[in-house]
């Protein structure tokens, strides 16, 4: 008999695995920046602009290899998607137009 009571084993089942999968969410900002050309510039006083902080998400799913202890291949092939809002002038008029962006990660 023991004194104490026997404390679990704290043995890892998924971890030691040598394959198995999982995903991964996350955020995003998209930037980029607008040189007008001289022709605009001659035909328009402003610039112009990029709407800022408009939020996208990424989406990825992971693979994790062992072929080893203490060595992972991971893989995380995704996808990222965002928006951007362009506000120019033509023929002295305000255009907003739309920039969507979905780039695939791999």
């Amino acid at each position: 008999m023991s004194g104490q009571k026997q404390k679990p084993k704290n043995e890892s089942w998924y971890d030691e695995k040598p394959l198995h999968f999982g995903f991964s969410l996350g955020f995003n900002t998209m930037d980029f920046n607008i040189t007008p050309s001289q022709k605009y510039l001659q035909l328009n006083s402003l610039y112009p602009e990029v709407s800022k902080l408009n939020p996208g998400i990424n989406i990825q799913i992971v693979t994790d290899l062992r072929p080893a202890n203490h060595l992972d291949i991971r893989f995380l092939p995704g996808v990222a998607f965002g928006q951007r809002v362009i506000r120019f002038y033509k023929n002295g008029v305000l255009v907003k137009q739309s920039a969507k962006s979905r780039i695939f990660i791999s």
